[in-house]
């Protein structure tokens, strides 16, 4: 629309240019026009900055972990705006590792053995334009290249019966095995197996239902299948890379591969990847070498930076802090440290770390009860539930805790008596605090108490304070 605009302009000058005088009117409706293509013009190459309030969340607690939910598109749409790597990626396996060739011939085979011949997935684009991305000069077969790259896939389509909302059998999943070979100029071939089934849900949309195998989601099989086996080769860097194509399949199973499969020469990659802009690449990275336990103490001084996160629901350093939980008591030394953080968000953090590591934590002990007294609520509470985590072996504290008993905050006490239930006989101190309060807590306290107490005593007489007054007298 522009350029019609401008030709129209240019018309109008070049009449206007032939006239002796031009009136003052055309000659400002010319300047106007000029003056609003352009701005027009600079309008549309004006980035357009998201406008989107970010999700507020409440602070995670341990009664209520964050779950990991990925909605991947049904659609492929090859694009060309992922960051793209500046040399070709070097080969990973130890047998060509080192080894970089520039130029990839390129040829995918597929085959679908209940469907019609003829029938053809659009794979062959997308991989291209994946390895593109990689840094490579992807050719067609038989050209002159460096390596050949060859994909075999055998492709099913899977279906089940559906009641509701769509009563029809669809084919709402998909199949695949194959192989993965790479030929470097000069060199065997090497292969790979590769596979993977897309199970059918359990429930469908009926835009979803596949009437015929054809129309079966082929994409949710062989996208999985095909990094798997460029991950073989290339190592994690081809999931690295895919996690930022925006191509929605592609960057989603690169996600779950790395969260379904993580493997220790994965966490370079996915400790950069927890410095991703993309909250959900951030998290799940997160999650990712958590999978990886104690094989992934390496990411400690990582995941320590994360809890200096400006994320302000709290979700992205409770992931740090639970991958650090799974790592185990080596990354006591550095959590502790940052208990004395003057960033009350790293505090928190480094408390909700002790508290996903359990009994280990009891190291900490002095440091969580001097701040019990002095800590903001939503802090005091994340302690609580810390001393409730390392259990009996944190009952020293139990006069501390006694005290927090008349606190305002009905959440404290909650915890509070959390704490006093996990210390179990050692906190036998509390009993009386506790029977004098029963009363008084309100009604979610009081069965927090009756709890405390049946686990202090061994005793239980339900919910009935004269009953444990009465008892309570006996022991005197």
């Amino acid at each position: 629309m522009s350029k019609i605009i401008l030709l129209c302009l240019i018309t109008s000058l070049l009449i206007s240019a032939c006239q002796p005088k031009a009136s003052p009117d055309i000659q400002a409706t010319i300047a106007a026009g000029i003056a609003a293509t352009e701005q027009a013009r600079t309008t549309k190459q004006q980035p357009v900055a998201s406008t989107a309030s970010p999700i507020k969340t409440p602070t995670p607690s341990p009664s209520h972990t964050p779950t990991l939910l990925l909605t991947p598109s049904p659609t492929h749409t090859p694009t060309a705006t992922a960051t793209l790597q500046p040399t070709p990626l070097p080969l990973a396996l130890a047998a060509l590792a080192g080894q970089a060739p520039a130029r990839l011939c390129l040829a995918i085979q597929q085959r679908y053995p209940a469907i019609a011949e003829g029938h053809q997935e659009e794979i062959e684009p997308i991989v291209r334009l994946a390895l593109e991305h990689l840094g490579f000069s992807v050719l067609p077969a038989q050209s002159d290249c460096d390596a050949d790259l060859e994909i075999r896939l055998n492709l099913e389509a899977l279906g089940m019966e559906y009641n509701r909302p769509v009563t029809a059998y669809c084919y709402s999943g998909a199949s695949v095995n194959g192989q993965v070979s790479l030929q470097l100029a000069g060199k065997a071939a090497l292969s790979t197996p590769v596979s993977h089934k897309s199970i059918p849900p359990y429930a469908i949309q009926s835009s979803a239902c596949g009437k015929s195998p054809a129309d079966a989601p082929f994409d949710h099989a062989w996208t999985p299948a095909i990094l798997q086996g460029l991950a073989h080769f290339w190592g994690a860097g081809v999931l690295l890379q895919a996690l930022r194509e925006e191509n929605a399949q592609w960057s989603y199973d690169a996600e779950q591969l790395l969260l379904d499969q993580p493997r220790p020469e994965f966490l370079p990659v996915l400790i950069e990847a927890i410095h991703s802009d993309h909250p959900r690449i951030r998290k799940n990275a997160l999650s990712a070498i958590g999978a990886l336990g104690s094989r992934a103490k390496e990411a400690i001084p990582a995941l320590i930076e994360v809890f200096y996160d400006p994320d302000p629901s709290g979700w992205t350093q409770h992931y740090a802090a639970e991958a650090l939980g799974k790592i185990g008591p080596s990354v006591l030394p550095a959590v502790i440290e940052k208990l004395d953080d003057p960033n009350p968000q790293v505090r928190y953090s480094a408390v909700d770390t002790l508290e996903l590591i359990g009994p280990a934590a009891a190291v900490a002990l002095p440091q969580l009860l001097e701040m019990l007294a002095e800590a903001r609520p939503t802090l005091r509470a994340a302690i609580l539930r810390t001393l409730a985590a390392i259990g009996p072996q944190a009952a020293k504290a139990t006069p501390d805790v006694i005290l927090l008993l008349d606190d305002p905050e009905e959440t404290t006490v909650f915890f509070a008596l959390q704490a006093l239930e996990k210390f179990g006989p050692q906190a036998k101190a509390a009993i009386p605090a506790i029977i004098e309060r029963l009363e008084r807590f309100s009604l979610t306290n009081q069965s927090s108490a009756y709890q405390a107490l049946a686990a202090i005593t061994g005793k239980n007489f339900g919910m009935d304070p004269a009953a444990w007054r009465d008892w309570w007298q006996s022991q005197k």
